[in-house]
């Protein structure tokens, strides 16, 4: 107790108790029980990794904190994958903000199922995409608890026809909540992550809980990249560090994962997002949209390592 009387706070008093309920349970890969189950098997997890087998690469897309730009970095890599030649797939699993059907020009386009499941809507762009949004209005509010989190992950894997595609992105809310977590129990044969930061010490600290998470997960990182990276003046090009830049590429070297790349601030970001145009075609020439073209090369360079290193036998590095 200090001389003013109070004392310092170093711990929470949250409840840890456990009712073994692994399955539905947020700290499950931090978990070092001696009772806990192995949940792989169970329920409806093996019919979701039946369910997306055909799919090639499955990587999801995650940061710390929110604010970041994940979900504009989400759209624009499926775009740019798929004007590579890629058939995507984009799942968007923020229940809370679903932005993906708005920030693809398809947010009043409704769902529909068939006879195997849930059909991803078609954009004008050739990526599918599979939301929440779709069903939910802009002004309708649901408090989603955790087990309707989990419910809603559970039918977006088990339930949708994904068929054969080369990539499904993943695009995940800011944290490593229940959403998070239940994303990586569902698809356990994810190809990795990649972990979207910005250039402040806040989202560094935040990011690398994230990249905890993966480590924890088993799920390898598979780069980072740096949103953000200072602005593009529109009329004479040039870049001023508004924000700062570099720290993305640091957090990389910290945790000995590949660099993809950074992406400038640029108007046309902000307005294709707005717009349903994503700025890899609404903007093909500007700075941003020519970095995310050096991203997807590095992406491609990213994949085919881990790719040799599960053929080796190795294991790779999740952080």
């Amino acid at each position: 107790m200090s001389e003013d009387g109070t004392f310092e706070i170093v711990k929470m008093n949250v409840d840890n108790s456990c009712d073994f309920v692994c399955e539905a349970c947020s700290r499950y890969f931090g978990c070092t029980l001696p009772e806990k189950v192995d949940i792989q098997d169970r329920g409806r997890m093996d019919i979701a990794v039946r369910n997306m087998e055909d799919i090639k690469y499955k990587i999801a897309i995650l940061s710390g904190k929110g604010g970041v730009g994940k979900t504009t970095v989400s759209t624009n890599l499926a775009v740019s994958l798929q004007l590579k030649g890629s058939t995507v797939t984009i799942l968007d699993s923020d229940f809370d903000s679903p932005s993906v059907p708005r920030m693809l020009g398809v947010k009043d386009v409704k769902l529909r199922a068939g006879r195997n499941g849930i059909i991803p809507v078609e954009t004008q762009y050739g990526v599918r995409a599979m939301s929440v949004g779709f069903i939910i209005e802009d002004a309708e509010v649901i408090t989603w608890f955790h087990d309707m989190r989990r419910a809603a992950t559970e039918e977006f894997t088990a339930n949708v026809a994904y068929g054969e595609q080369d990539f499904l992105i993943v695009d995940l809310p800011a944290g490593t909540g229940t959403e998070t977590v239940s994303v990586m129990q569902y698809i356990r044969d994810m190809t990795g992550a990649i972990i979207v930061t910005m250039a402040s010490d806040v989202a560094q600290a935040t990011a690398r809980r994230a990249a905890t998470l993966c480590r924890d997960a088993g799920v390898q990182i598979l780069g980072v990249i740096e949103n953000m990276s200072g602005y593009v003046c529109p009329n004479c090009g040039f870049t001023s560090a508004v924000l700062r830049s570099g720290a993305g590429e640091s957090l990389a070297e910290e945790l000995g994962v590949p660099f993809l790349g950074k992406v400038p601030l640029h108007p046309a970001v902000a307005k294709g997002s707005d717009d349903g145009k994503p700025f890899v075609i609404s903007a093909p020439e500007s700075e941003a949209a020519i970095a995310f073209k050096a991203i997807v090369e590095n992406l491609h360079l990213s994949l085919e390592d881990a790719t040799s290193a599960r053929a080796s036998g190795a294991e790779p590095e999740a952080a």
